[in-house]
């Protein structure tokens, strides 16, 4: 296995080459080792412990932009445990327990280790699972086989095979074996950038560039529906032009990189003759990164709410905060108004919550109507997806977008993932989950991306961590695909930035 994952990253410079559900098909080889007294367990322990290291020891040299998009440079090697088999059956078995032993050993930042959650979790599996969280390094990440099988069964994949998904890179799922080696396309949607220009009337005000003939700006709108109408037509156009850019990548990645050793791998390019990018796969379903879902939604509603409905400003008094980033003489008063007169997603208030799942929505259901250029060569799907693993790229993709109407300053990042934006949570993470919930989440089946922030000392008791429990249990429930947990106080935050060089988790 480890000869095969460094082949593979020699192969193509690889990146989210990930394990897949290591426990399940390492575990008959473990049982029958221990059984014949080849191997003892804490020979078992240290042999995982050991692969860890050389995971974490692949890597390799990133461009400075990619960098700032990618979290710096991690490989985003994936391991999946637990879930369930593909009768349905509970999958943990005592290679999963040993794995989450190791990872709470070794806590190392790769690779990436996945839990999926089902109904049948067992509550002594999600206790050691809580107990590794609350070391602090972020790991193990949760998934939701509520929510994501029936999303990949939607696009075609059958019962067995959806059954057996697994986590690759970030939040990213696929079926071992089966799909293409692309699961998360190379193109990205800035949505605020787009809300921007349709708020200006088609135009792009830095460039002079008209994007978009037809559209009136906001001032001239008759209510809130003309200017969601405008945004959703300017999304529809980069729509286009995001699948195209993909596509374009696509061809150079065909030409410059044939996958020769992956394919022979993979199913059924052996049984067709035919490499990955040729279409021998089972699957090929490509997902693209929205990035600032929940600043779009904000932005709209703080327009509806403030201008609209409550009349606290004018058009003109917002057009010129906007244009001046909130440093106009009543700027901050109206930037305190957008923050705070207006609810924001993630505190479980159904009218901005809806504002984020229709603005999210012209999207995933336009998405799905584009072929990849696998089209008619053996593939089932064939077809684009959404998704919103921005990890950090809306750190440098929101520094080139002005001040916007959910009181953002120019240049600032927006919420991550599907994460609500930073200081907007006021109900409690319960709230959150409910918010995200909410959306079409079955149609992101390229991924969601959700942090969470919990400060350590909150659940340090017993009765704390059965809370935290709970809490999980409610996100299988709510149907939401991911999380994370930030376990990390703000002592030891601003201790880190004064100190990186003695911090360690």
């Amino acid at each position: 296995m480890w000869f095969v994952q460094v082949i593979l990253h020699i192969e193509s410079n690889g990146h989210s080459i990930s394990m897949g559900r290591t426990d399940q098909y390492l575990y008959p080889f473990m049982k029958k080792d221990i059984n014949d007294g080849l191997i003892n367990k804490e020979q078992v322990h240290e042999l995982i412990g050991c692969f860890f290291i050389k995971v974490f020891s692949n890597n390799k040299l990133r461009s400075e932009s990619t960098t700032r998009t990618q979290l710096g440079y991690p490989t985003y090697q994936n391991i999946c445990l637990g879930g369930q088999t593909i009768d349905g059956k509970d999958a943990t078995n005592s290679l999963t327990d040993i794995f989450l032993d190791m990872l709470a050993k070794i806590r190392l930042p790769e690779p990436n280790v996945y839990i999926r959650l089902y109904p049948g979790t067992t509550e002594e599996f999600l206790k050691k699972a809580i107990k590794v969280v609350k070391l602090g390094f972020g790991m193990p990440a949760f998934v939701n086989d509520q929510v994501i099988i029936p999303s990949l069964i939607r696009f075609g994949v059958t019962k067995e095979d959806a059954y057996n998904y697994s986590t690759i890179g970030c939040t990213e799922v696929q079926v071992p074996g089966k799909w293409s080696y692309r699961p998360n396309g190379k193109s990205k949607i800035n949505l605020l950038k787009i809300l921007q220009i349709a708020i200006d009337g088609g135009v792009d005000i830095p460039s002079g560039i008209t994007v978009l003939k037809g559209l009136r700006p906001m001032e001239q709108c008759a209510d809130i529906n003309e200017i969601m109408d405008n945004y959703r037509k300017v999304l529809e156009y980069y729509t286009d032009l995001h699948v195209i850019a993909d596509n374009m990548n696509e061809m150079a990645m065909n030409a410059l990189v044939p996958d020769a050793f992956c394919s022979l791998l993979m199913q059924d390019c052996l049984g067709r003759g035919k490499a990955i990018k040729e279409g021998g796969v089972v699957y090929d379903i490509i997902s693209g990164t929205l990035i600032g879902i929940a600043n779009v939604g904000n932005a709209l509603y703080a327009i509806k709410r403030v201008v609209f409905d409550k009349g606290l400003i004018s058009f003109k008094e917002l057009r010129e905060a906007l244009n001046s980033d909130f440093k106009c003489e009543k700027g901050e008063v109206i930037r305190q108004l957008l923050l705070n007169a207006a609810e924001k997603f993630g505190n479980d208030c159904d009218e901005v919550d809806n504002f984020v799942k229709v603005t999210s929505d012209y999207f995933v259901h336009r998405i799905p109507n584009y072929k990849t250029m696998l089209e008619g060569k053996g593939p089932i799907g064939c077809c684009y997806t959404s998704s919103t693993v921005t990890i950090t790229a809306n750190i440098p993709c929101d520094a080139v977008v002005g001040a916007t109407s959910d009181g953002r300053k120019a240049g600032e990042p927006t919420a991550d993932g599907i994460s609500p934006s930073r200081g907007t949570i006021k109900n409690g993470p319960t709230a959150v989950l409910k918010s995200v919930g909410k959306l079409s989440t079955e149609l992101f089946s390229g991924g969601q991306l959700l942090n969470m922030r919990v400060d350590p000392k909150t659940i340090e008791s017993p009765e704390a961590e059965k809370k935290l429990g709970s809490l999980l249990r409610g996100f299988g429930d709510l149907k939401c695909w991911h999380v994370q947990f930030n376990m990390v106080s703000n002592e030891t935050l601003r201790d880190a930035q004064n100190h990186p060089e003695i911090i360690r988790i």
